[in-house]
């Protein structure tokens, strides 16, 4: 499975990776400090390293799982984009690339149509995300209320649920592209958590990237995160 971060511009990517995505992904420190992860960080993505990347990924495990970054992805060059295109179609199961870029249109469109695309920390800054865990007490209160509403979303039937969103929408509507994040983000979380096969998972994060897509341009319709409820119901997430 392939992810695209898009992130602030930083200084060390491989930190920035350990410390605030990969918690995200149950993927132990284990195979993070193992010969089953590989780092590539450099100043322009070249097609070498795509074709250790591609040697990399499809040599067997000694864990469960083997995670790539690569990083920044929007300076690979061109070519290297195109040629890493099969290998993120047809991935092995075991396999996790992460991709982090800070210019989302520098990559290829064939290259976003294969990834699962995560917009979390593009308006974020660097010192923000440093000093996440020390955020103020009002913030935090504010986020579990989120996620205890967002979680009876998820166990209601879906038209209590959707009439539960159209008062949100209705009440806070400068707040909602916020509220309508946060609950394709807690979806998100459920799916990696889950006992669901790779390849469905796969297919729940393609439909959940055309609803991040429709965030990112400005368009926090309801119809997104009334489209995050029915993804949850129809594979039985929660």
């Amino acid at each position: 499975m392939a992810y695209i971060y898009i992130v602030p511009q930083i200084n060390d990517y491989v930190k920035f990776f350990t410390n605030h995505i990969l918690i995200n992904h149950n993927i132990s420190k284990q195979i993070v400090n193992s010969a089953d992860s590989l780092f590539i960080v450099e100043p322009t993505i070249k097609i070498e390293h795509i074709k250790k990347v591609i040697q990399f990924v499809y040599l067997k495990p000694k864990h469960e799982k083997k995670i790539v970054l690569i990083a920044p992805f929007d300076n690979a060059t061109v070519i290297a984009q195109n040629a890493f295109l099969k290998t993120l179609e047809e991935a092995p199961d075991y396999a996790e690339i992460f991709l982090l870029a800070h210019l989302q249109h520098k990559i290829l469109d064939t290259i976003r149509s294969r990834c699962f695309v995560n917009f979390d920390y593009i308006a974020k800054k660097q010192t923000d995300l440093s000093n996440e865990q020390s955020s103020d007490k009002k913030s935090s209160n504010k986020k579990v209320l989120d996620s205890e509403l967002i979680n009876s979303l998820f166990k209601d039937s879906l038209t209590s649920s959707f009439n539960k969103l159209d008062k949100i929408k209705r009440k806070e509507p400068d707040k909602f592209k916020m509220f309508t994040v946060n609950l394709l983000q807690e979806l998100e979380s459920f799916v990696l958590k889950s006992n669901l096969s790779p390849k469905i998972k796969k297919q729940i994060f393609l439909d959940l990237k055309q609803a991040y897509m429709g965030i990112n341009f400005n368009h926090p319709d309801i119809n997104i995160a009334k489209l995050a409820l029915i993804i949850n119901k129809q594979y039985k997430i929660t």
